[in-house]
């Protein structure tokens, strides 16, 4: 028997293999959510404070710009 795709029917040996992934990743995900990592990281607060800057300055330099004028 095959699948939609012409795959064939994964056996109950493949099933049970993929069911304990799926548990496994679950309860990594609580744990990392129960330890407080949900967050972002450090190096995202990072990248996000650069954006926030490198905008800062295009506004104040559009800004300047017409001040002159």
């Amino acid at each position: 028997m095959r699948t939609l795709l012409g795959q064939p029917v994964p056996g109950r040996e493949e099933m049970r293999r993929e069911v304990m992934v799926m548990q496994w990743w679950t309860r990594a995900k609580c744990r990392a959510v129960q330890a407080g990592e949900a967050g972002m990281s450090t190096a995202e607060y990072a990248v996000g404070i650069a954006a926030a800057c490198a905008l800062a300055a295009v506004l104040y330099k559009v800004e300047s710009v017409k001040e002159r004028q």
